[in-house]
């Protein structure tokens, strides 16, 4: 079978201006004192602790448990995060007026929910609503944006999922930061970090003048990114260049087969349709 057009895909990675995090626990060494934990719904005898480089919290019930940390304070322009690594779901990310998830009376805040899907529980004063989307992914990371004194932005990974929430008891307030469980299990986590905002990499617009080919001829890709440091596509340093003319000659077609392609380029060339889904959003 003759392939007559080849897509052309291409990825396209940044990686940020080094930046100090205003605050960063890794688990390296044992932080357990550092931080609080708290039921706030149901009872047990849940349990924390950090070894092996990890923050390992045990849920034993149908009770919400929080572990948040004492001193770290989300900020305007701030963007906190963390890694989950494995365990059951139904685990937040939280921010809050107090040292513990804002759902027992009187608080503010954000409650970021992965329970197999995506959901967002917002609080003012105590009152709760809830915010469901639609995305079904399995998140490596969580991230809550302070963008303005009372708005905020949240999501996963490198998807923002929504444009921005108000909670207006938040006004002169520093955030407290921690995570939360709900239901039995084991869930590991790592890397809770505070970052600058504006010192994330971003891609703000990315282009390509055909995304297929026929036949021998020039391709350009043109981007802009902010605040980055090094730039590689497809492994090759492309650090200052844009646009970037590539020669279709180099990835045309040998031949193919439903199963096989072969080119003459040592790597084929990746275009991914959501350019914002190969920015890996970490802060720092």
């Amino acid at each position: 079978m003759k392939l007559t057009k080849a897509i052309i895909t291409v990825m396209l990675v940044l990686q940020g201006v080094a930046c100090a995090a205003p605050f960063l626990d890794d688990f390296e060494t044992d932080t357990s004192a550092n931080y609080t934990d708290t039921v706030t719904f149901g009872s047990g005898t849940p349990s924390f602790n950090v070894t092996g480089g990890m923050l390992n919290v045990l849920n034993d019930g149908n009770i919400t448990y929080d572990v948040f940390h004492n001193t770290a304070r989300l900020a305007i322009g701030e963007t906190v995060s963390v890694d989950l690594l494995s365990g059951a779901q139904d685990v937040y990310l939280t921010i809050s007026t107090t040292n513990r998830g804002p759902n027992t009376g009187s608080e503010d805040g954000i409650r970021l929910n992965w329970i197999g899907s995506m959901r967002a529980r917002i609080y003012n004063d105590g009152s709760g609503e809830n915010i469901v989307h639609a995305d079904e992914a399995t998140p490596s990371s969580l991230y809550i944006t302070r963008d303005t004194d009372t708005s905020y932005t949240y999501g996963y990974d490198s998807t923002e999922l929504n444009t921005g929430v108000t909670i207006a008891g938040t006004a002169g307030i520093d955030m407290q930061v921690g995570i939360e469980t709900y239901g039995s299990g084991t869930r590991v986590w790592d890397n809770l970090q505070i970052a600058d905002t504006t010192t994330r990499p971003a891609i703000n617009s990315f282009t390509v003048s055909s995304t297929e080919i026929s036949e021998a001829g020039d391709i350009t890709f043109k981007w802009h990114a902010t605040n980055v440091d090094t730039a590689t596509l497809n492994g090759t340093d492309v650090t200052g260049l844009s646009p970037l003319h590539h020669d279709s000659d180099r990835v045309r077609r040998i031949h193919a087969s439903h199963h096989q392609q072969r080119w003459l380029h040592d790597k084929p060339i990746h275009l991914y349709h959501d350019w914002r889904n190969i920015l890996h959003r970490r802060p720092g």
